[in-house]
């Protein structure tokens, strides 16, 4: 990470957006077709009369409104980082590593004294193909973002809050 891709998030609190991120939103082409299948139903009970169709075709427009919007949250907290102010509890850049390598199960981990950064991959789970942990140290915060590190992989099962939450706990530690 270089100096000017840390001093936007440290600006913006968030990544800068690329075609990596962009590409992720084909995926609404599924809830899209989902939503499509349950309006020919509701079409059906309409112009043809048939309403066994319309619960089925309700359920169908519902389930994909929710996968949009699950799908649509995921995508926006890929790139937000969230704050933590240390308050008095001044931790080194070390330390921390320490206690998220105690953890975490680290694949490899990436330690920045000078740009004061860490960057973490973890190892594959049963919800997740890896997350990149990236914390930056801002002043008297840290700023923290977890994501997928497979860029085809736009939804985690909240993954990424369950390791931005362990983080906070390990900082108030």
């Amino acid at each position: 990470m270089d100096k000017k891709q840390i001093d936007f998030i440290k600006t913006n609190k968030r990544f800068q957006k690329d075609w990596d991120y962009y590409s992720n939103y084909f995926i609404f082409i599924f809830p899209l077709g989902i939503m499509f299948i349950g309006f020919s139903m509701i079409y059906s009970v309409i112009k043809f009369g048939n309403s066994d169709l319309l619960v089925f075709g309700l359920g169908f427009v519902i389930i994909s409104i929710v996968f949009g919007i699950f799908t649509l949250q995921r995508l926006i907290d890929v790139l937000r980082f969230e704050c933590v102010d240390m308050g008095f509890n001044k931790m080194e850049i070390d330390k921390l590593a320490q206690k998220i390598q105690g953890r975490f199960k680290i694949k490899s981990i990436v330690i920045d004294d000078k740009s004061q950064f860490i960057r973490i991959y973890t190892k594959w789970s049963a919800f997740s193909w890896g997350e990149e942990i990236t914390l930056i140290f801002d002043n008297n915060q840290i700023l923290i973002n977890s994501r997928p590190t497979s860029i085809r992989q736009p939804v985690t099962i909240y993954k990424d809050r369950q390791n931005i939450k362990i983080i906070k706990e390990l900082i108030k530690e």
